[in-house]
């Protein structure tokens, strides 16, 4: 039977089927589990009333697809025993008035959409933004165009109709029954008992279901019709990519269906066949690759013995592609039963010539691989049987690894180790990267150690170095558990039961106190502290980092981190250095531990710092970046740091070419590190660093030529004064979101010329804060500009009309403040220079641009609008730019109509009445 066409219409008449039939389909789909009523009942109806049991219904079904694809057995039964034709399937007589009204209602709809949609798609009808269908769009159809789609329109659908009338549409019988996930065999079998009809693509359906399901019964008919039994299958939903080409007996191998992979035995399938990625029969049976549950492992060793009978076992010692896992590569079918820890197999295998020593490219054997998995005591055995054959105990992967070293990395099972060990492994070589055994032991046993000591008491050598870690007591302080400190710390406990050395530190590794103290193992500290480990504070040479030279102090403190309070208050009070170079795992930071620990925002961190400071760090040293710790916490916003800090004699005065005095960081912070602050957090700052400086730091520069003021103005935010307009916020809110510009201009007294000066780049405070678009600080430096008093700080109320010189400043580009705002696209900061601050829109940069056509230029055309509005100077190009940029914009909101005319509206009448007919029939 062949399946619906791709062009999936059909006439009509297909839906005009009886009530009755229906019904029958409806019960058919819905009674699977209660078979023999509602279902059989259908059908002695349908039956009684003379209907046809073959009539196609409403989704191109006959009863009996139905009835194979809810698997309803005794269904299929009936409805055969009652003498449905199997061997086709066709459609109801055609009803040629309702088929020619649909022909017509088709044609009218194809007359409708070539009358509106062809000389304007593709944007014929859309959406605008209410959501509303859009039907303003002209369109006008030549008359050789609409002709010329009739034509077709016409010529396809009488060729579809004409080709339906003839042609079963029906899927066919074979794909209904597959697609049953349960048992669907007997239903199969009755079928092709019945004298089912079946073409070469049903045949390779039927195939590929029976050896994926182990349908003997299916695959017995199919060979006795003449089918291949070496016919090539392919997975119709694999998770393998790609799918791979394979036989029936491949699958039925893998998924472990016996009985049929004996009856394609039986009939000649070749057992040493490969399939598209390289693999035998024997090794999928080994690996049970297709196995589900239900599927017993007794069935897949009575596979192998079977097939171990045959010339399969030719191939009992290659070397094939396995399948995907940690260690993917080729491996022989002994290999892989000793993987998925399959005794029974593996002695199958070796009783019949396998080799227990061979190796895969990677070096790899059954023992490695027996190895890796072991993780119970009982799987012992399966490492006794391949011992007992002559496994080499001592085979080296290409990797380093050998059978011990997999086991201690396994990290389960101390018998398997014992095991290993009687039978002669090494306890100085096979763990790979890591080095010996013992190293790979202390960082992966989670057995109580008990592996650990099976070694120690074999003779590894508990103070070798080597490997990733260098020591084993260095291996089991960088454990793989993580943070379970106990798990560490019984490692560490055997270790120094066996004489560890507390103070060995290989090469290129840091000291074992210093890796516990990393990782905040207290305890573990502790415990080395009272073995004898020493604080060893030293110095690290610069010479290899460009730019410094010399050397800096350190000590374990050096490579701790800031929040981890408990570890520095130990190792202080055990000698360690305070005043010491902060050390990365990829070299030195340029600061010092307490300049990190100011860093840190936290109680934790304030903790750390107080520490340090309590031990001699000096507060006013510098890493050899050049920044102080008053630097560092003035930049994080850390108030309890910089209280500390200016109690313990910090200079707030210092200053770097680089970051300024603390005031300059605190600014340069403040933008990103400044936000929920509460208001005594910010009081307390600024009394700590303004009355700490005096005046000092106001007038000073950084790098940048940037004055305290004009880092602030960095720190504006447009979106906050959306924000506040939008919800209404208090006037103490928004003081205290400014309240570090309002306290420094509070501060300028006679110095009211700092809100003009200029940086490198010749911006000024207010060119900086227009650029980030903050109404509230142009009004605030506006209003200091005009020189209100300070208890008039927030005029805002207030109309001046006088414009500001820092209005009409220009910086080195010719830019006032109205030009950087409007090349950034800031809306409500045009709008307060223009209405309130009353800049000049007409003033030239270098270029001879003014602010409206820079704006223009970035894509803010409303804004440039709205200056142009307040324009005096306009330039004469500047006038075209703008109508023929407004000229473009309405002509894009232009949108045109649809003509619709009287045939048209003729025709979607038409299309309404036979839609209306067709539907209360259907």
């Amino acid at each position: 039977m062949s399946s619906v066409p791709w062009f999936g219409a059909h006439p009509l008449s297909v839906a005009s089927y009886n009530r009755l039939l229906r019904r029958l389909h409806w019960c058919l789909k819905r009674n699977t589990t209660i078979p023999g009523t509602c279902a059989l009942g259908a059908a002695q109806a349908v039956a009684r009333a003379s209907a046809s049991l073959g009539e196609v219904g409403a989704e191109g079904w006959t009863a009996l697809h139905a009835a194979l694809a809810t698997g309803s057995e005794d269904t299929v039964r009936r409805l055969l025993e009652s003498g449905v034709d199997v061997c086709s399937a066709r459609l109801p007589s055609p009803n040629f008035l309702f088929d020619l009204l649909y022909l017509l209602a088709r044609i009218l709809w194809v007359i409708s959409i070539c009358t509106v949609a062809i000389p304007v798609a593709p944007r014929v009808l859309f959406w605008n933004a209410d959501g509303d269908l859009n039907l303003e769009i002209t369109a006008h159809t030549p008359f050789s165009t609409l002709c010329l789609s009739l034509s077709c329109a016409v010529i396809f659908y009488i060729s579809s109709y004409i080709y339906y009338s003839g042609t079963p549409i029906t899927p066919s019988l074979a794909q209904a029954a597959i697609q049953f996930n349960w048992d669907s065999e007997f239903s199969i079998v009755l079928l092709i008992d019945a004298g089912l009809d079946l073409d070469e693509q049903d045949k390779l359906l039927l195939w590929t279901h029976a050896a994926r399901k182990g349908y003997t019964g299916i695959a017995q008919r199919l060979l006795q019709q003449g089918w291949a039994v070496d016919h090539i299958i392919s997975e119709p939903e694999s998770f393998e990519h790609p799918p791979p080409l394979m036989t029936s007996l491949h699958r039925a191998c893998g998924a472990s269906h016996k009985d049929l992979v004996q009856l394609l035995l039986s009939h000649g399938a070749c057992p040493t066949a490969r399939d598209s990625f390289g693999r035998t029969p024997l090794l999928l049976a080994a690996q049970r690759w297709y196995s589900r549950f239900g599927c017993q492992i007794v069935d897949s060793d009575a596979i192998i013995a079977c097939l171990l009978s045959t010339k399969a076992i030719n191939s009992i010692n290659s070397i094939q592609p396995g399948e995907q896992t940690r260690l993917s590569s080729p491996r022989s079918p002994l290999a892989c039963a000793a993987f998925v820890q399959r005794i029974s197999a593996v002695r199958l295998l070796l009783a019949k010539g396998a080799d227990p020593d061979l190796a895969d490219m990677s070096g790899i054997t059954a023992l490695h691989q027996a190895s890796v998995v072991v993780c119970k005591d009982d799987a012992v055995s399966l490492l006794d049987e391949l011992l007992k054959y002559g496994a080499n105990v001592n085979a080296i992967t290409a990797e380093g690894w050998t059978a011990l070293g997999f086991v201690a990395q396994n990290g389960m099972s101390p018998a398997a180790a014992n095991r290993l060990l009687k039978a002669g492994a090494h306890v100085h070589i096979g763990g790979g990267p890591m080095g010996s055994p013992l190293q790979v032991a202390g960082r992966y046993d989670i057995c109580n150690d008990l592996i650990l000591r099976c070694l120690l008491e074999a003779g590894a050598e508990v103070n070798g170095i080597g490997g990733e870690y260098g020591t084993a007591l260095q291996a089991a302080l960088q454990s793989s558990n993580g943070g379970h400190e106990t798990l560490v710390l019984n490692s560490a406990c055997v270790l120094l039961e066996y004489n560890a050395d507390v103070n060995l530190t290989p090469e290129g590794q840091v000291s074992p106190l210093t890796a516990a103290a990393m990782r905040n193992f207290v305890e573990v500290v502790r415990l080395l502290l009272r073995h004898g480990a020493r604080v060893e504070n030293g110095v690290l040479d610069l010479d290899k980092r460009s730019g410094n030279r010399g050397v800096v102090p350190t000590s374990p403190l050096s490579y701790v981190p800031a929040y981890y309070p408990e570890i520095f208050k130990l190792l202080l009070a055990h000698g360690a250095l305070a005043q010491c170079e902060r050390v990365a795992p990829i070299g030195p930071t340029g600061m010092t531990v307490l300049e990190a620990a100011c860093m840190g925002i936290g109680a934790r961190c304030l903790t750390t710092a107080a520490l340090l400071i309590e031990a001699g760090a000096d507060v006013n040293s510098t890493g050899s970046y050049g920044a102080s710790p008053l630097h560092r916490a003035a930049y994080c916003c850390s108030a309890g740091h910089i209280s500390l800090l200016c109690s313990k004699g910090a200079d707030a005065t210092a200053y770097f070419p680089a970051y300024g005095t603390p005031f300059h960081s605190f600014c340069k912070g403040f933008k990103r590190n400044g936000r929920g602050m509460q208001e005594e957090e910010v009081d307390t700052i600024l009394d700590a660093l303004l009355q700490g400086s005096g005046t000092y730091a106001i007038e000073l520069v950084d790098s940048d030529g940037a004055t305290p003021l004009h880092l602030l103005a960095a720190s504006a935010d447009e979106t906050r004064s959306i924000y506040n307009a939008a919800w209404h916020t208090s006037e103490d809110s928004l003081s205290l979101s400014i309240k570090p510009i309002t306290r420094l201009l509070g501060s300028l007294g006679s110095r009211q010329h700092l809100i003009q000066a200029q940086d490198h780049r010749g911006r000024t405070p207010f060119h900086i804060a227009a650029a980030s678009g903050d109404r509230d600080i142009l009004k605030l430096f506006h209003s200091h500009s005009l020189n209100f008093s300070e208890s008039n700080v927030y005029p805002f109320e207030r109309d001046s009309r006088e414009n500001a010189v820092v209005v009409s400043a220009q910086d080195e580009d010719g830019w006032t403040a109205l030009h950087h705002a409007a090349a950034n696209g800031r809306d409500l900061a045009c709008r307060f220079l223009l209405d309130e601050a009353y800049a000049d829109s007409g003033i030239l940069d270098n270029d001879g641009r003014t602010a409206a056509q820079i704006a223009r230029q970035n894509g803010h055309v409303d804004i440039a609008r709205y200056i142009s509005d307040f324009g005096t100077v306009e330039a004469e190009g500047e006038n075209e730019g703008a109508k023929i940029a407004d000229g473009n914009q309405e002509q894009e909101r232009h949108v045109p109509r649809v003509e619709l005319g009287s045939l048209q509206v003729i025709y979607c009448v038409g299309v309404a009445i036979v839609a209306l007919f067709i539907f209360s029939n259907a």
